[in-house]
């Protein structure tokens, strides 16, 4: 007789396990965990916070807006020194003639204080911005991470199923031996086991691409990837109505924020355009040495704005002003967008995982357990047990890719409203870059 309780239970625990516990948990494989560093969600947010690129890029643009803001309050004019001397001949005599300068251009339409209302408006832009790069860099590595557990799901799946078609491989080889199989069962089994076989190798192509995926996403070399364990991004005890995240996303989201400070930051640079229309004052005092003569004065000077009054600067600081006010609309407008949508995804995924849940999980070892009764038996033929089997896995492959959508979807949902996966973290001017 075909003995195959074993394999069929396996089988059924590895199902089983991932059917009925948490999202994605990883069963422990020590052939692999022996080999890689393994991470949890937590381990790879929290490398990413170090040595993520993207976020090292993200902070060189707030430092940038924060040395224009400190070039911004420091005024611009330095002191002028002037040293003259000259020769004077005359009839009956020779002298030397010097003179020493000192002139200072003055702003006179407070310029300096609107360019650091606008350095500082810019500052609160990048600011925004790195809080959003956050955002979305928790989110893509969350994403990656949940398709890193799938993949070691279906690796795993791949490989119990391999199992089981290889027994009843053997199982029919034997029987043809006796007598009591047929050739064509013997066929179905050997096809059964060449296309298991191959789907297992693109399953391990597959979580390999999928663990240097999350290499990358963290910011680390992919040559050398982790495996990721435990447990996905975690479900939200309960999801506010869709109403009550859009106005959340329209009063936290970083890139509306940010959007909102650019427009500031256009309206002060139309009032620091329309100032610098105004002429600096030039002062200077001096003192001369003349024909033995000491001569001391001061002059005043200013320049006549009869041709440029700065008008293309003006006029592009308006036009900066109508860009940004569109931005921000459109950034509005897509935001409520973007929260209706992975609403609507979440609530779908949701509802696929729960009609999962209740028709799979309950009937899946029930099932098994037929199946393997059935085989001691004899009572099924080898296409029989490759239908059954095939129906059964997939079931499970169907199961992890409807927990992946939902997880998929939960992240988007949380990067839709603004909710970060990464502590929102602004690095201050003395550490940024150090951590």
């Amino acid at each position: 007789m075909f003995r195959t309780p074993r394999r069929v239970w396996a089988l059924a625990a590895l199902l089983s396990t991932s059917l009925g516990g948490a999202a994605f948990a990883q069963a422990d494989t020590p052939s692999t965990q022996d080999k890689v560093s393994t991470w949890t969600l937590d381990e790879a947010l929290s490398r990413a916070r170090s040595q993520s690129p993207v976020l090292r890029r993200a902070e060189a643009r707030l430092e940038t807006a924060r040395a224009d803001l400190m070039e911004a309050r420091t005024y611009p004019f330095n002191p002028e020194l002037g040293f003259e001397a000259a020769e004077r001949s005359g009839p009956l005599e020779t002298s030397t003639d010097r003179g020493i300068e000192i002139g200072q251009e003055i702003e006179i339409g407070g310029q300096r204080g609107k360019r650091t209302r606008a350095a500082e408006a810019e500052v609160a832009v990048a600011e925004s911005v790195f809080r959003r790069t956050e955002q979305e860099l928790g989110h893509r590595i969350e994403l990656a991470f949940a398709r890193g557990l799938a993949e070691e799901r279906r690796a795993e799946i791949a490989s119990a199923e391999l199992a089981l078609v290889e027994d009843l491989l053997s199982f029919e080889e034997k029987r043809l031996e006796a007598g009591a199989g047929t050739q064509l069962d013997l066929n179905l089994a050997r096809a059964a086991t060449g296309r298991v076989r191959q789907a297992l190798q693109e399953a391990l192509v597959a979580r390999a691409g999928a663990r240097t995926a999350l290499a990358e996403a963290v910011g680390v070399d992919p040559v050398d990837p982790p495996v990721p364990t435990g447990l996905g991004p975690a479900p939200w005890p309960e999801v506010p109505p869709l109403v009550a995240l859009v106005e959340r996303a329209l009063e936290t989201r970083p890139d509306l924020a940010a959007d909102r400070a650019a427009l500031e930051m256009a309206r002060r640079q139309v009032e620091l355009q329309r100032s610098l229309a105004r002429p600096n004052l030039r002062a200077s005092v001096f003192t001369r040495r003349e024909e033995g003569d000491e001569i001391t004065g001061g002059g005043v000077g200013i320049a006549v704005p009869l041709f440029d009054r700065n008008q293309g600067g003006i006029a592009r600081s308006e036009a900066a002003v109508s860009g940004a006010a569109a931005d921000l609309r459109a950034t509005e407008l897509a935001v409520r967008r973007s929260v209706t949508d992975a609403y609507a995804r979440y609530e779908s995924a949701t509802q696929a995982v729960r009609a999962l849940d209740a028709l799979v999980v309950g009937t899946l070892e029930e099932s098994l357990a037929l199946l393997g009764r059935a085989l001691e038996a004899g009572k099924v033929s080898a296409g029989e047990v490759i239908v059954l089997q095939r129906e059964l896995v997939e079931a499970q492959r169907q199961h992890v890719q409807a927990e992946l959508d939902l997880a998929t979807a939960r992240s988007d949902l949380r990067l839709a409203v603004g909710q970060p996966a990464l502590a929102p973290r602004i690095p201050n001017p003395s550490t940024a870059g150090d951590s």
